[in-house]
């Protein structure tokens, strides 16, 4: 099966968040992507497979969605990593086996 792409911006409540495929971003073994929340952009190192990309990306994902609903405020940092690894690891394999996707919203007026 077709692995999907990386997208270049997903959407959460408060708005569209660029995503950035990024050189040596590795810092750590198990670490492979970032959120910079002043910004609002999410960071994924390029040197991945489109796999381990895709699980980063919801991983991230993940993160801003606890951020935005408070949830940080009441966790700590290592529950919200647990969190965040276990939706992550549940979306990130529905995408792979092609039961969800990523797609772009339509445009208004396009045909």
């Amino acid at each position: 099966m077709r692995q999907p792409r990386l997208p270049g911006e997903v959407y959460s409540s408060q708005g569209p968040i660029p995503v950035y495929p990024t050189a040596g971003l590795i810092v750590r073994e198990d670490s492979y992507g970032r959120v910079l929340y002043p910004q609002r952009e999410i960071e994924i190192d390029d040197s991945c497979s489109s796999t381990v990309q895709i699980l980063t990306l919801m991983h991230e994902l993940v993160h801003i969605a606890l951020f935005d609903s408070g949830v940080t405020a009441l966790v700590s940092l290592e529950q919200e990593e647990i969190i965040a690894d276990a939706i992550a690891q549940y979306f990130g394999g529905a995408i792979q086996a092609g039961y969800m996707k990523f797609t772009t919203p339509a445009v208004k007026g396009a045909k």
